[in-house]
């Protein structure tokens, strides 16, 4: 059996040698990637081909400088959230939650689509502290089309006509279960361009709360330097807002090609990642692009 693999391997390298070996050593660095990060991050369930499970196995967390660089300005700003839960809402398999359950008393995190709330459930029994959520977050109580995206399933979103491509989700508002709760000190929401429908259902929670509300909001949704979720906020009493700043690229780089291939070169051809430097800005008026990470801080922290 092993000679035959052997001259199964050496049909291969006189086929495309170069494909082989560079075959050969993505492998290897992804194994001795694997060896390293086992011991330091806890072992999620993936989905395979998928952008977020990628970034698991090669760095261990999905996102990991921008979370660090967010809770490290919380924890300095705002130490007495962590006294309190976390609402994950729009958890995909978790990855956020375990993040944030090293840092909160309890986490509660939400999650639609039901081939992915699988994954999520099994990931939360790697810390005690999370609980899980079958459905989402809107305005009313509610089932929607849902479209898939098979290579970023943290991509998927609702759609307004179902069809025979898409899946249904079940939605309700958050102050249907959570309206008398006091201990919210903290919401993530990263719902691919339903966070005002999400937010207008949680209006109760979000009063009653005034928790730190770290959310996304798409290019589209930005006119005249705010938004409808923004403005939703504004009138829930949040004055004050922040996002966040990829700082490397910015000083570094004049142009996004010179920044694309540089992280090309260092993530692919030098085998090892950069570490991305960000910072937490302060403003009022927001350009109109895509922003990953917009933070609403209630006037009862006094970040001004």
């Amino acid at each position: 059996m092993s000679s035959s693999r052997e001259v199964f391997r050496r049909r291969l390298d006189q086929k495309d040698p170069r494909r082989h070996r560079k075959d050969t050593h993505a492998e290897d660095h992804l194994n001795a990637t694997s060896t390293e990060l086992a011991g330091k991050h806890r072992p999620m369930a993936i989905f395979a081909f998928d952008h977020i499970g990628h970034a698991i196995n090669v760095h261990g967390t999905y996102e990991k400088d921008e979370l660090e660089t967010l809770f490290a300005w919380l924890h300095q700003a705002a130490p007495s959230l962590f006294t309190g839960t976390a609402l994950d809402i729009g958890a995909n398999i978790g990855n956020h939650a375990l993040f944030f359950a090293d840092h909160f008393r309890d986490v509660i995190a939400f999650e639609p689509n039901p081939r992915v709330f699988a994954l999520l459930r099994l990931n939360a029994e790697l810390a005690p502290n999370i609980s899980c959520r079958d459905y989402g977050l809107s305005v009313q109580e509610q089932q929607l089309g849902f479209r898939i995206n098979p290579s970023n399933i943290g991509a998927s979103h609702i759609v307004s006509h179902a069809d025979e491509a898409t899946t249904t989700i079940h939605l309700r508002p958050l102050d249907a279960e959570f309206g008398a709760r006091r201990d919210i000190t903290f919401m993530k929401v990263d719902v691919e361009g339903h966070e005002f429908e999400a937010l207008s259902g949680a209006r109760q929670v979000i009063a009653s709360n005034q928790p730190v509300i770290f959310f996304e909001q798409q290019e589209s949704e930005i006119e005249n330097g705010t938004s409808a979720t923004i403005e939703l906020l504004r009138s829930l009493g949040y004055r004050t807002f922040a996002m966040m700043v990829r700082e490397t690229d910015r000083r570094r780089f004049k142009t996004r090609l010179a920044r694309n291939l540089y992280r090309i070169y260092f993530n692919t051809v030098r085998g090892w990642r950069e570490k991305i430097q960000y910072a937490i800005v302060l403003t009022d008026h927001f350009d109109k692009r895509f922003y990953p990470g917009v933070i609403a801080l209630p006037d009862h922290l006094g970040i001004r």
